[in-house]
C-alpha cells in the first residue's frame, strides 16, 4: 500500500501502518477517517494525530459598516437594480438605483463592498452564471464612473445557485434576478435580500 491509494492531507504510510495527521473539526470526522482508512485492504494499524483547531470569532461589524449596509439594503429592497432582458446593460431604472448606491458609497470612502449578481432559473445554468458575473461587473463599472474607487469593490456572479424566492412564479423569478451589496471594513454586516 502507498499514500497514493488514499486521498488526504497529512497522510503518511509506512508499510501497512497509516498515520493521519490534521486539524480535527469534530470527533465524528476523526472516527470516520480512521474507520475508512482501516477498511482499506492490507492496512494493519491506523493512528490519528489531531492538531487543535484555533477558531477566531468574526469581528462584529462597526457602526459605520452597519449603517451603510442598512442604507444599501433599503435602496435595493425598494427597487431592484434592473437590466435589459438577458443582458448586462442597465435600464434607466437600474441606473437610478445605482446613483443612490454610489452616493452612499462615496460618503463612506473607507469601507469596501462586494457586489453579487444573481439570476433566476430561466435558461441554461452556465449562461446564467456568465450573465450574473457580467451584471455584477457592469454594476462595478457603473459605480466607478460615479466616483467610487474600484479598489474598494469586488464583483462576483452566482448564477441561479442562491435563490431567495420560488422560481415557479413570475414574482419569484423577478426577486431572484438581483444585485446584492455586502459592506465590509471592520466586520461583515448582514445583507438583506431584495423583496
Amino acid at each position: 500500500m502507498n499514500s497514493a491509494n488514499i486521498a488526504g492531507r497529512g497522510l503518511s504510510v509506512d508499510g501497512r501502518n497509516v498515520l493521519l495527521r490534521g486539524v480535527q473539526g469534530t470527533p465524528e470526522i476523526s472516527a470516520r477517517a480512521q474507520e475508512l482508512t482501516a477498511a482499506v485492504w492490507g492496512v494493519n494499524s491506523v493512528r490519528i494525530e489531531v492538531i487543535p483547531e484555533t477558531i477566531t470569532a468574526p469581528k462584529p461589524p462597526s457602526a459605520a459598516v452597519t449603517e451603510v449596509q442598512k442604507k444599501l439594503n433599503d435602496i435595493v429592497r425598494l427597487r431592484n437594480v434592473e437590466f435589459q432582458s438577458g443582458s448586462a446593460q442597465l435600464t434607466a431604472e437600474g441606473a437610478s438605483v445605482l446613483n443612490q448606491v454610489a452616493d452612499a458609497l462615496v460618503k463612506s470612502s473607507t469601507l469596501t463592498v462586494s457586489i453579487a449578481g444573481h439570476t433566476d432559473t430561466s435558461g441554461n445554468p452556465a449562461d446564467n452564471q456568465t450573465l450574473s458575473e457580467a451584471r455584477a461587473n457592469s454594476v462595478r463599472t457603473y459605480l466607478i464612473a460615479k466616483g467610487v474607487a474600484g479598489a474598494r469593490m469586488t464583483a462576483a456572479g452566482f448564477g441561479q445557485s442562491k435563490p431567495i424566492a420560488d422560481n415557479a412564479t413570475p414574482d419569484g423569478r423577478r426577486r431572484n434576478r438581483r444585485i446584492e451589496f455586502g459592506v465590509t471594513g471592520g466586520g461583515q454586516a448582514e445583507i438583506t435580500p431584495a423583496r
